[in-house]
């Protein structure tokens, strides 16, 4: 394990805490799968907050680092089963509808997939050709009643097994001052909650234990509270 994986496992550390609540966005690394690398995004609402279950709505952007971006796909479509429209984040989005606005899963990338099954709503999917490996995502949930993470995304880069860098580093944002929204009920109010951050993985890649540490770990980003559920 190199000491960076390690520092970025130490600096997960410190951001759990068990007295603190909102919703919680988890960027976790996987590690070398297949030669490239994975990055798993999960999001596990406070039920607490919500008095309940809740809905989740998110616009949330993605961006790796001199790490080409081969896959992106949302892990559970009959959760996260709706494409909603969100605040453009980067630039080159494709918006649809009037207004307009870019919808569901979008992705820059020059031979890349993304794989979104979400039933409901708008475009679900969209790939961009370019090479600023960037992923805007703005997707709903059904009403979560059963705490505990829920899979969101799996981002893939190209790794050192197919030809990538060493290292691969992914960075959390959004459209709000730099910051992506995470939406849930909080009593009888929807509220957003704000989150950005980075993290990176390089080999070689945890094995083991401490693998599982590292995923277990990850690096929780800890949003703060907002205002009302986000109007365009």
């Amino acid at each position: 394990m190199t000491g960076k994986f390690i520092l970025s496992t130490i600096l997960a550390s410190l951001f759990i805490s068990p007295a603190w609540a909102d919703p919680i966005l988890s960027v976790i690394p996987q590690g070398v799968q297949g030669g490239n690398w994975v990055w798993q995004v999960n999001i596990t609402p406070d039920l607490v907050l919500a008095g309940g279950p809740t809905s989740l709505a998110t616009e949330l952007g993605f961006r790796l680092t001199g790490d080409p971006l081969v896959s992106v796909t949302n892990l559970s479509p009959l959760v996260f089963d709706s494409n909603l429209p969100g605040k453009v984040i980067f630039g080159w989005e494709v918006p649809y509808g009037s207004p307009p606005f870019p919808e569901g899963v979008e992705a820059n990338c020059t031979g890349c997939s993304v794989v979104n099954l979400a039933p409901l709503g708008g475009h679900a999917a969209t790939m961009v050709p370019g090479t600023s490996y960037e992923v805007f995502s703005a997707l709903g949930s059904v009403d979560v009643a059963v705490p505990g993470a829920i899979p969101y995304l799996r981002i893939v880069a190209q790794g050192p097994g197919t030809g990538g860098p060493l290292s691969s580093t992914i960075q959390w944002l959004g459209a709000y001052n730099g910051q992506g929204h995470i939406s849930q009920e909080a009593g009888a109010f929807p509220q957003n909650f704000a989150f950005s951050g980075s993290l990176t993985q390089s080999v070689p890649e945890p094995t083991g234990l401490a693998l599982v540490s590292g995923a277990a770990l990850g690096l929780m980003a800890i949003g703060r509270r907002r205002s009302a559920r986000v109007q365009h």
